[in-house]
């Protein structure tokens, strides 16, 4: 294809964090095939990102004032030239075949399309040791994603390796600009109700865990972008009562962690009332109802209904 019309659209987006960009975008331009635009988005940094190489391929979109990820994801897609887009975050690298691998599994599915494509995570520490692997399920389109019991092994936590068509992310809106956080629950439900999802049983993405402290301000986002998922899907999660009750106990322990305590107990209320064949979130509501002294609780321990499947 010609340069005018590359075959995917890479989206990495950044925030005052040039070295991790660096790196991320280095892992891009190393992969296998290039027929690829890249798109940083640099959403408020107090520098302003320059490409470190000289790349026709690489260009920078600007926001003046912080919009948040999804803002800087629909951005780009906004002006995205290629058949297909994938998102990258400026703290995660690609493994070399990220892209080959994900189009080769497309091209060669059976399932219904529109076809997007999910491929395998490693989380590694700072000295490289890799903590944990995570491997996608695969699902045909009109499925609920994340609310689905799965039949074998996989993590619907795979979702940063998303390549899909363009014309599919554009059609559903992309990213939801409200929601400041847990964004891409809202995103998946929306997506496999319009594609197929085919998971690929191959790692080809690395997360860097971190090891500081998380803002409070971001996890209070989080929880209320699950209220405001659920909200939204509610006829959806009525059809999966056993996943309705487990998001509404990992949405109270958010807002435990976030410091709300009104909100959590309310969570994990609805979450027994939804699913009452749980004993475990039995023992997280009577958890949640003793208030802040609970709080460093739940900073070492992390629920069953939390973990990710």
């Amino acid at each position: 294809m010609s340069a005018a019309t590359p075959l995917v659209t890479v989206v990495v987006t950044t925030r005052d964090r040039r070295e991790l960009a660096d790196r991320a975008l280095s892992t891009v331009l190393a992969q296998t095939m290039s027929d690829l635009e890249i798109v940083v988005v640099d959403d408020g940094s107090t520098e302003p990102y320059r490409i470190p190489v000289a790349d026709s391929r690489v260009k920078v979109l600007r926001h003046e004032q912080a919009r948040g990820p999804s803002a800087a994801r629909n951005a780009a897609l906004a002006i995205a030239a290629g058949r297909w887009i994938t998102f990258l975050d400026d703290d995660d690298v690609w493994l070399p075949h990220m892209l080959e691998t994900s189009l080769d599994e497309a091209r060669k599915s059976s399932l219904p399309t529109p076809v997007a494509v999910l491929s395998g995570i490693e989380i590694v520490d700072p000295a490289g040791t890799v903590l944990k692997t995570r491997l996608p399920p695969t699902l045909i389109k009109g499925q609920h994603f994340f609310l689905e019991d799965l039949d074998e092994p996989g993590s619907f936590q795979t979702h940063a390796t998303l390549v899909a068509p363009v014309d599919v992310v554009r059609q559903m809106g992309g990213f939801d600009e409200d929601l400041r956080g847990s964004e891409h629950d809202d995103f998946f439900l929306r997506l496999n109700a319009r594609s197929s999802i085919v998971g690929v049983g191959e790692v080809t993405y690395r997360i860097n865990a971190h090891t500081g402290p998380r803002l409070s301000k971001a996890v209070l986002e989080r929880a209320e972008g699950m209220e405001k998922t659920v909200a939204r899907h509610k006829d959806t999660f009525r059809l999966h009562r056993r996943r309705y009750g487990r998001y509404m106990s990992t949405m109270g322990v958010t807002y435990l962690r976030a410091g709300r305590w009104g909100p959590a107990v309310s969570a994990m209320t609805r979450s027994i009332m939804i699913d009452p064949t749980r004993p475990r979130a039995y023992g997280w509501w009577l958890a949640s109802l003793a208030g802040p002294k609970t709080l460093e609780l739940f900073k070492k321990i992390r629920p069953k209904d939390e973990q990710d499947s």
